[in-house]
């Protein structure tokens, strides 16, 4: 008898177990695969979120907002290619404390390269809270762009912000950006021709004979010397304009 209850009692044992283990399984596969749609913006939940790895911790301010209660995580796409992937930036809203707590708004965006920057506040000037994520692509020309968003109560609003680069001749990217009180400015080096002096050498007759030589090449991507560009983002207009 005393056999048959400790078999028995093993039997309910194993069995409650594995009745914990499937909820688990349940659980975990719910977390991984949930989404929430915000007024057409997916966001998700896949874990924990790194914050953009070129931001120092002394910037990690910079997604916060006293004024919203709000805290903006911006990360890449977990287990993909630093070449190309996603990024997401998800909006919760903060506890008394100022930590993420419950999900306010988020977007998942295409990337041709790796977050270099992103910023967070009253980034054009017009009194709105915006969240600005500068990308740059892989490869020997880095070329950057912007992306730039609105926060509103229950989504991200994409700005459509021109290139600052469209059309100029000697571009072949490097692209540079910064943004400061006096707004959102953009820089890059000029490519073009290049004089070069060499030295060559000659026969005269039986007699070796060197001397200098001056062609006119095309810069390479590595060494640019047309200068450098440099222009300022006019909200209003919704254009680049040129400083330099």
């Amino acid at each position: 008898m005393k056999i048959q209850n400790d078999e028995k009692a093993e039997r309910d044992f194993q069995s409650l177990e594995v009745a914990k283990a499937k909820i688990s399984n349940h659980w975990k596969m719910a977390s991984a695969f949930a989404a929430i749609v915000f007024c057409g913006a997916t966001v998700f939940a896949d874990g924990p979120v790194q914050i953009a790895k070129a931001v120092k911790p002394a910037d990690l301010d910079v997604f916060r907002s006293a004024t919203t209660n709000s805290v903006v995580l911006v990360s890449e796409g977990s287990g993909e290619a630093a070449s190309v992937g996603s990024y997401s930036i998800r909006v919760m809203d903060a506890d008394g404390i100022g930590e993420p707590f419950e999900l306010k708004a988020g977007i998942v965006r295409p990337r041709d390269g790796g977050i270099s920057q992103v910023w967070r506040g009253n980034l054009r000037g017009l009194g709105l809270d915006e969240v600005c994520i500068w990308l740059s692509a892989a490869g020997s020309g880095n070329y950057g762009t912007l992306e730039l968003f609105v926060i509103g109560a229950t989504n991200l609003e994409k700005v459509a912000i021109p290139s600052p680069s469209a059309g100029m001749a000697g571009y072949m990217g490097h692209d540079g950006f910064e943004i400061d009180a006096k707004g959102i400015r953009w820089t890059c080096p000029l490519y073009g021709k290049h004089v070069e002096l060499n030295i060559a050498s000659t026969n005269f007759g039986s007699v070796p004979v060197k001397y200098p030589k001056v062609s006119v090449e095309e810069d390479v991507n590595a060494d640019p010397h047309g200068g450098e560009a440099r222009a300022h983002y006019d909200a209003k207009a919704n254009a680049w304009i040129r400083d330099r």
